[in-house]
């Protein structure tokens, strides 16, 4: 697995395979925030899903600057 920070500047250098290997890698606290908030109202199945939309954003903002 490539290191964070070389995965970070590629993807805000715009290449694309950066940017999906590193929403991936951050699965797991998604998962692990995703349990967090189990049972209180909220399916985990939506929760994993606006979490994932969240890594994505956050990605899209760090490349905008």
């Amino acid at each position: 697995m490539e290191e964070m920070s070389v995965l970070i500047a590629r993807s805000q250098a715009g290449e694309r395979n950066a940017r999906e290997v590193l929403i991936e890698n951050n699965l797991g606290l998604v998962r692990h925030i995703v349990k967090r908030f189990a049972g209180r109202g909220h399916e985990l199945e939506d929760l994993f899903q606006i979490g994932t939309i969240g890594l994505r954003l956050i990605n899209l903002t760090c490349r905008l600057g």
